[in-house]
C-alpha cells in the first residue's frame, strides 16, 4: 500500500510542477506560429491565453495565435472555436481577429455566418473608427458574397474598399470574377487591367510559378497581353 502511495505521488509531481509560460515563452510561441511551426507552441499558447496576469490584449493575441496554428494544421473547428474564446474577452476586437475569423467560417462552409461576422463584428469596427468602410473587410465582405453566389451585392462590397487601397491588385482580379459572373465582360476586363498594372513587382515576387501561369491565363482570356 505505501509503495503504491509513492508511485501515485511520483506520477503527480510532474503536472504540479509544471510552470506557468513567462511572457518571453508565450512571444516565443507565437513567434513560432508566424514561421508556421504550428504543433510545438500550441500547448504554450494555451497556457498563456489562460494566464489571468496577462492583460486581454495580449491573451486574444495568444489565442488569435493558436488559432492559427490549428487552421495551418487542418483542424478547422478547433481554430474557429478558439478565434471565439478571443471575443469572450474584455477588449476591442480587431479587423484582423475579424478577418480570420470570418475566414475560417467561410473555410468550413458556413458562409452565413461568415458573412454575420464581417457585418456585425467588421463593419462595426469601421464605423466605430469613423473612416468608412476598409479594405480589409470589404474585400472579405465581397468574397464571402461571391462564394454565396452574390455577385452584385459582391462588386459593391469590392467598390466600397476601393477607396482605401486602391492600388491593392486583388480586389480587381476578384471584382472582374464576379463581373463575369453577370456577364459584364467591359468591366470584367477593365478590372483585369487594373490587377495587371498593380500587379507589381512587389506582389509577384510572392506569388508562385502556378499562381503568376494563372494570373497570365486570365488576362489573356480577357484579351490582355501582361507586361511581365
Amino acid at each position: 500500500m505505501q509503495l503504491a502511495t509513492i508511485a501515485l505521488l511520483a506520477l503527480a509531481s510532474p503536472a504540479n510542477d509544471i510552470k506557468a509560460p513567462s511572457v518571453a515563452d508565450c512571444e516565443n510561441a507565437y513567434s513560432d506560429v508566424i514561421v508556421q511551426n504550428y504543433e510545438p507552441p500550441l500547448q504554450t499558447l494555451k497556457l498563456c491565453a489562460a494566464n489571468q496576469k496577462f492583460d486581454a490584449v495580449s491573451r486574444s493575441r495568444y489565442h488569435l495565435g493558436r488559432a492559427w496554428a490549428l487552421q495551418g494544421l487542418g483542424r478547422l473547428n478547433e481554430a474557429i472555436a478558439e478565434m471565439e474564446l478571443s471575443f469572450t474577452l474584455p477588449n476591442p476586437p480587431y479587423r484582423l481577429q475579424i478577418v480570420n475569423y470570418a475566414t475560417m467560417l467561410r473555410s468550413a462552409g458556413r458562409l452565413e455566418d461568415s458573412l454575420k461576422a464581417i457585418i456585425e463584428r467588421g463593419e462595426e469596427v469601421d464605423k466605430a473608427e469613423g473612416e468608412g468602410p476598409s479594405m480589409m473587410i470589404q474585400y472579405h465582405k465581397g468574397w464571402t458574397l461571391q462564394e454565396m453566389g452574390r455577385h452584385r451585392e459582391a462588386i459593391k462590397a469590392f467598390t466600397a474598399g476601393i477607396p482605401h487601397q486602391i492600388d491593392y491588385p486583388f480586389v480587381y482580379l476578384s471584382r472582374a470574377a464576379s463581373y463575369s459572373a453577370i456577364n459584364d465582360r467591359e468591366s470584367a476586363k477593365a478590372d483585369m487591367r487594373k490587377f495587371s498594372e498593380y500587379f507589381t513587382n512587389d506582389w509577384r515576387k510572392y506569388a508562385s510559378a502556378k499562381e503568376l501561369s494563372e494570373y497570365r491565363k486570365q488576362l489573356i482570356d480577357h484579351g490582355l497581353k501582361p507586361s511581365w
